[in-house]
């Protein structure tokens, strides 16, 4: 499995991090509560990733701390991708929940992030994707 070893990209990957912190608040940073059971399943914590696996050229899996395994549907082919060994995760908050802004960026190249789910592993990923394949050529 690639590893985010680049110093580049944690370099970025930092920066964005600072970047998306507010200046000032009084209000407490947005994190999720037991009463948000979904949102974790399909949220991820940017600063927690710490690895990533293709499957193919429009999906990817993103390991979060120790144990948590995220699927990323992005909303079209992203080139390279399959084979690339640096992504950055580029977000606008310190939390990714599939918004319109967040987004991987490979070999330059911007792709944009359409959903994010919670999976078991890598290979329960790749079972999904071909089943939602499968499905919509019936």
């Amino acid at each position: 499995m690639p590893r985010l070893t680049n110093r580049r990209l944690w370099a970025a990957v930092i920066a964005a991090a600072v970047i998306s912190l507010p200046v000032w608040s009084d209000e407490p940073e947005e994190t999720p509560t037991n009463d948000e059971a979904s949102k974790e399943d399909s949220c991820i914590y940017v600063s927690g990733i710490n690895g990533f696996n293709p499957i193919d050229n429009r999906h990817l899996t993103v390991t979060v701390g120790a144990n948590k395994t995220y699927l990323l549907t992005l909303r079209h082919t992203c080139h390279d991708l399959k084979w690339t060994e640096d992504i950055i995760y580029d977000s606008t908050l310190t939390w990714s929940c599939t918004n319109t802004m967040d987004k991987i960026i490979v070999k330059g190249m911007s792709c944009y992030i359409k959903t994010i789910e919670r999976v078991e592993d890598w290979a329960a990923a790749k079972a999904l994707v071909a089943e939602r394949e499968d499905a919509e050529k019936d």
